[in-house]
C-alpha cells in the first residue's frame, strides 16, 4: 500500500491512464479515511483526463442504495458517452432484473448482465480506452459488485481502467470481496493528510497573497492537512475573513460539511459521533457503545478513524462548530431521549457530578427520585462554580419533578437562594412556599436566613420578625453564625432600635467561643453607638473572615460602612473594589450592585462626587427597584446626594422622583434618602421643605436608636437650614449637641460641625473654630468638605483685611473643589468669585448660564442668597413677596436686604444695579461663606 497526498495520485492516475491506452487493462484500489479527499481525487481524474479520447463511465455507492441490486451497474451505463444500442442493452437487461430480493440477485440474472457489460466494453474499447470510475465502493450493492469484480478479470487485456475507491477502515467492511478484489493484479494508493507545504499552496492558490500567509498556518494547524477540512474552512474564511484568528473558531458551514460527509459513511457512523458529542468531555468507548447500541469495537474504530482524520482528539470532536453542527442534526425529540438515556449511562458508570446533572436538563424531565436527587447535587455545584442560570435550571426542574411537599419547600428556597445572586425577582413565585416552610421549621438554618432576607427586602416586616424568631427562638438550635449574620441582615435595613433585634446590645448565649459571632454582634452596634475602636476591629475581623457568599452581603456591608464612618474611607475602598471585582467575575449581579452602591457611599463620603454618581448609577443599572425593593434608598438617596452636590439640580429631581416603596420610608435607607432629599430642596432654596426633611431625620434616628452623628448628621443639616433662614441662634444649639454627640473621635463630623458652628456664631471666634475645622477635615480626606471649611476661612480674612491670606486658601478651596469634579461655573462658583475678589480683581458675579454676560457689583462681594434677594428686590417685589417666592421669613429677606446695601453703599432699592433687576434667571454666587448650601 502506497500513502500518497492526492495531487500525486492524480499525477499517478494520469500517468496509468496513458499506458493503458496502449492497450493494457489496469485496476487501481484508492483508499482514504474521513474527508481524505478519495471523491474529489476521482471528480479531479476525470475533469483532466475527460477532455481526452478516453470514455468514462462512473458510479457512486451510498447507504440509502445499497441495497439496490445493479444500482451501480445501471448508474455506469447512463453515465458515459455510449453508442445507444450498447447501452439499451444492458440497461434492459437491469430493468427486468430490478424487481428481484435485495438478499440474493437471480444467479442467471447476474449472468446475463455481467456477459453484456463486458461485451459493451470490450466492443467501446476497441475504439477508445475505457476508463470505469466506482465511488465508495464500501456501499455498492451486492450485485453490482459481482458484476465489478466479472469486469475486471475479464477485461485485463483490453485498454480499460478501473478505479475503485473505498475507505479506510481498520477491519474491511467485505472482506471476502477484498480478498477476491487482491488478488488481481492491481495497484493500491491510499490518501495521506496533506502537509504544511501542500496546504499552504492551496490556500495561495485561493485568496490573496496577503491574507494566505496570514491564515494559511491557521487552516493547516485546525485541520491537520485533512482536505475536507481545509475546503471547508476556506468556504469559512472567504464568508467571515476573521473566523480563524483565535484557536477552533470555525463556523455553521465548516460544521455542516463534517456532519455531511459523517453521513456519507453511514447513520451508524453518525449515530456514534452523536453519542460522543452529547456525552460530551471524557467519554469512553464503553459509554458511547451503551448509548448508542454500537459495538464497543465498532466504537473504537470509529474514534480512530476520526482521530487519524483530524476530527477527534483525546475522545471528543475538536471544533465546536463541529460539535454543534452534530447536535442540530438530531431533531429535539431523539436529542433529549439521548441525553436522559446519557445520564443513565453516567449514572451506572458511576459519574454523579455535573455532568448528569448537564445532561437531564438537556432532557427535559426528572421523572424518578434519583434524577431530582442529582438535579440538586448539580444545583449545589453550579453554584459553587458560579454557574447560577445553570443551577436555576437544575431546581427548577427538579421542582417539577419532585411528589413530596416538604422536598418542594427545599427545592424552593434553594431557588430564591440562587436567584438573589443575579435578580431577586426570578425567586418571586416561590416566595409565599418559602416563608411558609421557614415557620414550620422543614428548612436548614441557611434557607431560613434566605426567607427572612426576601421578607426585609420586601418590606414584609411582620414576617421578617416571625421568620427571625422561627431562626433564633429558644427551641432551634441553630449555627451561631448564621444567626448573627441574620441579626446583621436585619439591622441592615431597619436600624437597631425596632421590635425585632431591640435586644441586640446583648451578645447571643448561643455565641459561645465563635469568635466570628461575637465580632458580628459588636459590629452590630455600629448602627446605634459612636465609632469606638472595638467596632472597627470587628469590621476588619469581618472582612478577612466573610467570603463573598449567598449569606455574607449585609455583614460584609456593615463593616465596610464602619471603616468608612471610623476614618478609613480609603482602606474600605480598596476592600470594597476588590470585592465588586470579584462579584463581577463571578457573575453575581446582586452582589456587584449592593458593593457599587455601598462604594458609591464611600467616595461621597471622600468627596469623590463624580465617581459617586457613576457608581450609583451602575448599582441601579444592574438591579431593577423591584429587585431593590425597600433597600433602593441606599443607591437612590447617594445619587441624589452627589448629583445636588455636584449643582446637577435637575438630574437630582429626577432621581428623587423615581417610584420608591412607601415601606422604604420605615427603613434605615429611607433615613438616608430623606437627607438627600433635604439636601436638595436646600440648594434649590425650598428651605421649608429642607427643614421638615430633616426634622424627620431627627425624629426616627432618634425613635430607632439610630442617632449617631457619623451615621446621620441630622442635626448640622438642620442647622445648616435655620442659617439660611437667617436663625442662627435656633442653629447654634444643633450643632453643639452634634458636637458633643459625636465627641473627639469622630473627625469628619466634629470637622463638618464646626464649619457650621462658626457660621451661627460671633466673627471673633470664626477663625479659631474654621483653624480647628479644616485642621479636622484634612485627617478625614473629604475634599469637598475641606474646600468648604477652606472657603469660609478665606471669608473671615478676606474681611478682616488679611487678603494675602485670603488668597491662599481661597485658591486651596478652589483645588479641593476641583478634586471633587465639581464644575466651576455650577457648583463653587463662589470659589472663583472670591479667588478673583482676594486677588485684586474686580468682584464679579458670573452668571448662570454659561456666555451670560457678567455684571459688575460696584466692588463687593454678594452672598448667593443676598444676589437672590436683590435681583427680585431690583424688579419691584415687596418683602413679603420675596419671602413666599424663596421660602423665606420676611425678616430674613429685611436682614439680606440691610447687608447688600450697606455692602454696596446704597440706601433703598431704587439705587440697585440695574444689572441685578434686568436677569430674569437666578445668579451665581460669589461670597465663599455661601459654598455648598446644598450640603
Amino acid at each position: 500500500m502506497e500513502f500518497i497526498e492526492i495531487g500525486n495520485a492524480l499525477e499517478r492516475l494520469l500517468a496509468i491512464l496513458a499506458v493503458v491506452a496502449h492497450g493494457l487493462g489496469r485496476l487501481v484500489l484508492v483508499s482514504g479515511g474521513l474527508g481524505s479527499g478519495k471523491s474529489t481525487l476521482l471528480h479531479r481524474f476525470w475533469r483532466e483526463a475527460g477532455q481526452g479520447d478516453a470514455v468514462f463511465l462512473s458510479a457512486s455507492g451510498s447507504v440509502a442504495e445499497s441495497g439496490l441490486q445493479f444500482g451501480v451497474v445501471e448508474q455506469l451505463f447512463v453515465s458515459g458517452d455510449l453508442p445507444g444500442d450498447l447501452a439499451d442493452r444492458v440497461l434492459l437487461r437491469v430493468g427486468e432484473a430490478a424487481g428481484q430480493s435485495e438478499e440474493a440477485p437471480d444467479p442467471e440474472a447476474l449472468t446475463e448482465i455481467a456477459r453484456e457489460s463486458c461485451a459493451a466494453l470490450l466492443a467501446l474499447s476497441r475504439e477508445r480506452t475505457v476508463v470505469v470510475l466506482v465511488d465508495d465502493l464500501q456501499f455498492v450493492d451486492q450485485a453490482s459488485r459481482e458484476v465489478l469484480l466479472f469486469l475486471a478479470r475479464r477485461l485485463r487485456s483490453a485498454p480499460v481502467l478501473f478505479v475503485f475507491s473505498e475507505w479506510l477502515w481498520p477491519q474491511p467492511t467485505l472482506p471476502g470481496y477484498r480478498a477476491e478484489l487482491s488478488r488481481l493484479p492491481h495497484r493500491q494508493m491510499c490518501l495521506s493528510a496533506l502537509t504544511e507545504r501542500t496546504v499552504t499552496r492551496m490556500v495561495e492558490r485561493e485568496l490573496p497573497a496577503a491574507a494566505a500567509a496570514a491564515v494559511a498556518p491557521a487552516i493547516y494547524r485546525q485541520s491537520a492537512g485533512n482536505p475536507l477540512l481545509v475546503a471547508a474552512l476556506l468556504d469559512e474564511y472567504r464568508a467571515r475573513p476573521g473566523s480563524l484568528a483565535d484557536g477552533l473558531a470555525s463556523g455553521r458551514a465548516f460544521g455542516q460539511a463534517v456532519v455531511a460527509s459523517l453521513r456519507r459513511w453511514g447513520p451508524w457512523l453518525l449515530d456514534v459521533v452523536q453519542a460522543l458529542v452529547v456525552l460530551g468531555d471524557r467519554a469512553t468507548a464503553a459509554d458511547v457503545s451503551r448509548l448508542c447500541g454500537v459495538r464497543v469495537g465498532k466504537v473504537q474504530q470509529v474514534l480512530e478513524i476520526m482521530t487519524s482524520a483530524g476530527l477527534v482528539e483525546d475522545g471528543r470532536l475538536r471544533h465546536v462548530a463541529a460539535s454543534d453542527a452534530v447536535l442540530d442534526s438530531m431533531p429535539p425529540d431523539r436529542l433529549a431521549r439521548l441525553n436522559g438515556q446519557a445520564a443513565e449511562v453516567l449514572l451506572q458508570a458511576g459519574d454523579t457530578g455535573m455532568r448528569l446533572a448537564e445532561h437531564l436538563v438537556a432532557a427535559g424531565a426528572a421523572e424518578t427520585s434519583w434524577a431530582v436527587t442529582a438535579l440538586l447535587d448539580g444545583a449545589e455545584r453550579a453554584l459553587a462554580a458560579d454557574r447560577v442560570e445553570f443551577a436555576m435550571q437544575c431546581l427548577e426542574l427538579a421542582l417539577r419533578g419532585s411528589r413530596e411537599p416538604e422536598r418542594k419547600a427545599v427545592i424552593g428556597a434553594s431557588i430564591v437562594r440562587a436567584a438573589w445572586r443575579i435578580q431577586p425577582s426570578l425567586g418571586a413565585p416561590y416566595r409565599e412556599h418559602l416563608r411558609t416552610a421557614a415557620l414550620t421549621g422543614g428548612l436548614s438554618d441557611t434557607d431560613v436566613f434566605v426567607a427572612l432576607r426576601q421578607a426585609l427586602w420586601q418590606g414584609d416586616l411582620e414576617n421578617a420578625t416571625a421568620t427571625y424568631q422561627a431562626l433564633t427562638g429558644p427551641g432551634r438550635h441553630s449555627d451561631p453564625q448564621v444567626a448573627a449574620r441574620a441579626r446583621l441582615a436585619y439591622q441592615w435595613v431597619h436600624g437597631p432600635g425596632q421590635t425585632l433585634v431591640a435586644e441586640a446590645d446583648q451578645p447571643d448565649p448561643r455565641t459561645g467561643d465563635d469568635l466570628w459571632s461575637q465580632a458580628a454582634h459588636t459590629l452590630g452596634k455600629v448602627w446605634g453607638e459612636r465609632v469606638r475602636k472595638s467596632i472597627t476591629i470587628s469590621a476588619e475581623h469581618v472582612l478577612r473572615s466573610s467570603p463573598l457568599g449567598d449569606t455574607t452581603i449585609e455583614a460584609i456591608g456593615t463593616a465596610l460602612l464602619a471603616l468608612t464612618l471610623s476614618n478609613r474611607a480609603e482602606e474600605a475602598a480598596v476592600w470594597c473594589d476588590r470585592l465588586i471585582d470579584e462579584a463581577r467575575r463571578r457573575g453575581a449581579r446582586t452582589w456587584q450592585a449592593v458593593l457599587s452602591s455601598l462604594r458609591a457611599r464611600i467616595a461621597l463620603h471622600r468627596g469623590e462626587l463624580g465617581t459617586a454618581v457613576r457608581l450609583a448609577e451602575d448599582s441601579l443599572r444592574l438591579m431593577q427597584p423591584s429587585d431593590w425593593g425597600i433597600c433602593v434608598g441606599l443607591p437612590l438617596g447617594t445619587l441624589a446626594m452627589a448629583q445636588t452636590a455636584l449643582g446637577r439640580h435637575e438630574e437630582a429631581e429626577a432621581t428623587l422622583h423615581r417610584p420608591v416603596p412607601d415601606a422604604m420610608f420605615g427603613t434605615r435607607h429611607g433615613l438616608w434618602y430623606l437627607r438627600a432629599r433635604g439636601h436638595h430642596h436646600l440648594a434649590c432654596d425650598r428651605l421649608l421643605a429642607a427643614l421638615t426633611d430633616f426634622q424627620d431625620c431627627g425624629r426616627l434616628a432618634r425613635n430607632w436608636g439610630m442617632d449617631v452623628p457619623a451615621l446621620l448628621p441630622w442635626r448640622s443639616d438642620l442647622a445648616e437650614a435655620y442659617l439660611r433662614l437667617g436663625e442662627p441662634g435656633t442653629a447654634r444649639p444643633l450643632v453643639e449637641a452634634q458636637l458633643e454627640r459625636a465627641g473627639t473621635a469622630d473627625v469628619a463630623t466634629r470637622g463638618m460641625s464646626l464649619r457650621i458652628l462658626a457660621a451661627c456664631g460671633e466673627a471673633d471666634w470664626r477663625e479659631s473654630l474654621l483653624r480647628e475645622a479644616v485642621e479636622a477635615l484634612e485627617k478625614t480626606g473629604d475634599r469637598r468638605e475641606l474646600s468648604r471649611a477652606l472657603v469660609d476661612l478665606s471669608q473671615v480674612y478676606y474681611d478682616s483685611g488679611d487678603l494675602g491670606q485670603a488668597r491662599n486658601l481661597a485658591r486651596r478651596a478652589e483645588q479641593e473643589a476641583k478634586a471633587c469634579e465639581i464644575p466651576l461655573r455650577a457648583a463653587h462658583r463662589d470659589v472663583a468669585c472670591h479667588a478673583g475678589a482676594v486677588r485684586g480683581a474686580e468682584p464679579v458675579v458670573p452668571t448662570a448660564a454659561a456666555g451670560d454676560e457678567q455684571v459688575p457689583v460696584s466692588g463687593a462681594v454678594l452672598s448667593g442668597a443676598e444676589i437672590r434677594v436683590a435681583r427680585l428686590a431690583g424688579l419691584g417685589h415687596t418683602n413679603r413677596e420675596i419671602s413666599k417666592k424663596l421660602f423665606l421669613t420676611v425678616s430674613t429677606v429685611e436682614q439680606h436686604l440691610t447687608r447688600v446695601y450697606r455692602k454696596l453703599g446704597i440706601t433703598s432699592r431704587a439705587e440697585l444695579p440695574a444689572g441685578l433687576a434686568a436677569r430674569g434667571q437666578e445668579l451665581g454666587v460669589a461670597e465663599p461663606s455661601e459654598l455648598y448650601t446644598a450640603g
